[in-house]
């Protein structure tokens, strides 16, 4: 083993014919550049050159781990990078239209303009793309989160401390709750439904107050009222009308507009503590069962099939396979 080259906090040596690259501190992210030649080794006669990264967090500039590579997300947090690229194959893998382009092509030495009919995802909305929330703007809701709260750092760091805080610590229940939100958030860019006094369902009880909010969509007034006790501590009534209108009605909004409210909501929500969801067991049991359906039953509603069960089922299948839950080391056979 010969040392070729030791550069700043970086070791790199060739041995035979591999060259290895070694960090020492990560305090700095810089950039080296070995080059590396035939010497007394039997290397190829030309010059190889290796251009490799680091970063302060240990990581390489395509943002993958240097070494001791995770293999699977249990019991851990997400790095804003992998959301990231939940977020990016969740998107680029809903199809939702198509468009013609027109493309230049060489046949026979002869250039011919050719229109090709190309499909568009989700992913491929010009204001949609990797953007989170209000970062957004294909999708624009009245209620909203603040564009400083959209940011993959806030989202990352929120949606792993509601994981911690309601039990979602495996892979196949953290498939499940994203496959879930995913839907429910319209693809992580809407933390309200958006409905006017006019279109709210008459089902919806409390009616156009009491509409879809949060990570998870929370609906109904005696949802709304058991959270705000679980908030506060309370033991808050709906016959309250004072209650209801100066304190019920305004918290509702809350969940729409304050990061906070919106995913512990749906972290709530989902481990049924309080008995509010539709199938009335904690959802990460559901999920352990790796029923779409029945998972699709208590965040939706207990009927045969549920609102979206089709794209549902769908996230959940493309969620096995980019977070590649084959390598998980709890996944039952």
């Amino acid at each position: 083993m010969a040392i070729i080259k030791k550069a700043k906090n970086i070791n790199i040596q060739v041995t035979n014919n591999y060259t290895s690259i070694s960090k020492v501190s990560h305090e700095e992210s810089e950039k080296v550049i070995i080059e590396a030649t035939k010497q007394n080794l039997e290397l190829s006669s030309q010059k190889k050159t290796i251009l490799q990264g680091f970063g302060k967090d240990g990581t390489t500039d395509d943002g993958n781990t240097e070494k001791n590579e995770k293999k699977c997300y249990c019991n851990r947090d997400f790095t804003p990078n992998e959301i990231k690229d939940i977020v990016i194959a969740l998107r680029k893998g809903e199809i939702i239209g198509s468009t013609v382009r027109k493309t230049i092509e060489e046949v026979n030495g002869i250039k011919k303009t050719v229109f090709k009919k190309v499909s568009l995802s989700v992913y491929d909305m010009i204001n949609t793309k990797d953007l989170l929330f209000a970062n957004q703007s294909d999708i624009k809701r009245a209620e909203h989160l603040s564009v400083d709260d959209s940011t993959y750092e806030k989202v990352t760091d929120i949606i792993n401390k509601l994981l911690k805080t309601y039990d979602i610590n495996s892979c196949i229940r953290k498939i499940h709750f994203i496959a879930q939100a995913y839907h429910e958030s319209h693809r992580f860019r809407a933390t309200f439904e958006g409905r006017t006094e006019a279109n709210t369902p008459s089902n919806y009880s409390g009616g156009y107050h009491f509409q879809g909010r949060g990570f998870m969509q929370l609906t109904h007034d005696y949802n709304y009222v058991k959270y705000y006790n679980k908030v506060y501590g309370t033991k808050e009534v709906l016959k309250d009308k004072k209650f209801y209108t100066e304190k019920l009605i305004p918290f509702a909004k809350l969940l729409a507009t304050n990061i906070e409210y919106a995913f512990d909501s749906a972290g709530w929500y989902w481990k049924n503590d309080d008995e509010v969801n539709a199938i009335g067991v904690n959802m990460n049991l559901a999920a352990d069962q790796d029923n779409t359906l029945y998972v699709s039953q208590g965040i939706n509603g207990k009927v045969r099939s549920p609102n979206g069960l089709k794209e549902r089922i769908k996230y959940v299948a493309d969620l096995k396979e980019i977070m590649k839950y084959e390598n998980c080391s709890n996944k039952k056979n």
